[in-house]
Formats: structure tokens, C-alpha cells, sequence
């Protein structure tokens, strides 16, 4: 039996509030979105039940990770987030995550890509069991993702 999801926390350091009109088209303009795909993230919001922390990732995320409890295994989630990154918070962030997961077991699924770079977009799944790391490259799609003409999946076939 797979485990369910016990908990969801986003870490913004400053989350919009979709609920006021405003914030919400700036959230469409800012993301080129239509109407629909707006209010159909405002219905998911609102079936969907976690917690958002303001605040920075790097300096919340090993305090936020340390109340999950033992049994439960964290599974951080990021996309084009570190792109807007200096070299030294990406280094930060790694070596936050690589403390965590010296402690405890963890897995940390990215889909990242430098925007600038004409490489394809790539899915990563990074696991720690016992201390010890592997990553895998679970797939690779073309950028910008709205196109989404290809995507090759690299990772297992079950």
C-alpha cells in the first residue's frame, strides 16, 4: 500500500492571497494565465488543505522538517525556484538539504533549468536513505513548458 500525504506545507516569502481580487490578476498577468485555469486553482485551493509559511526556504525549511514526524517520510517539491537564485542560495539550499537528509530520510523532486540556457527543462528526483544520496533524472522536456511539444521520461517503467 503506497503512503498517503499526511501533511503540505509552501514556504513563499510572500504569498499572494488568491482570495483578493487584486492579488489574483496579478497572479494571472504575472503568469500568462486565462481566467479558467485562475478559478480552477482557486477551487483546488480551496479542496485542498495545507499550510503557507512566509518566509525564506532556506533558513524555514530544516526547523519546518525537523516537526514531521519519524515515521513519515518529507517529500520536498520545487520548480523554477532556484533559477531565481544567486550561486551562494543555491549552495545553501544544498547543503541544507543534504544536513536533512545526513539526518533523516527524504526525497526532493525538482524541475529546474537555467532560463536563459536552451537545455531542456529536467525532472530530478533526489533520495536519502541511511545518509547516503542518489539522484535520477526522471525526465527531460522541452522549455518553455507551455509549448510542451515533447517530453521524454528517463525514469522507471512501472
Amino acid at each position: 500500500m503506497t503512503p498517503g500525504v499526511t501533511r503540505r506545507i509552501g514556504i513563499d516569502l510572500a504569498p499572494i492571497d488568491l482570495a483578493v481580487p487584486g492579488q489574483r490578476q496579478w497572479l494571472a498577468a504575472f503568469n500568462d494565465l486565462d481566467d479558467a485555469i485562475v478559478e480552477a486553482v482557486l477551487l483546488l485551493k480551496q479542496k485542498a488543505s495545507f499550510r503557507l509559511v512566509a518566509g525564506d526556504v532556506i533558513e524555514m525549511l530544516e526547523p519546518l522538517i525537523a516537526d514531521v514526524p519519524r515515521d513519515e517520510l518529507p517529500v520536498i517539491m520545487h520548480s523554477f525556484m532556484t533559477v531565481q537564485f544567486t550561486t551562494e542560495a543555491r549552495a545553501a539550499l544544498d547543503a541544507a538539504l543534504n544536513r536533512i537528509g545526513a539526518k533523516r530520510d527524504l526525497a526532493v523532486i525538482t524541475l529546474e533549468n537555467e532560463l536563459t540556457s536552451n537545455k531542456p527543462v529536467e525532472l530530478w528526483l533526489r533520495t536519502y536513505r541511511g545518509g547516503h544520496a542518489t539522484n535520477q533524472c526522471l525526465a527531460r522536456c522541452q522549455y518553455p513548458l507551455d509549448v510542451g511539444e515533447w517530453l521524454e521520461w528517463l525514469g522507471p517503467a512501472d
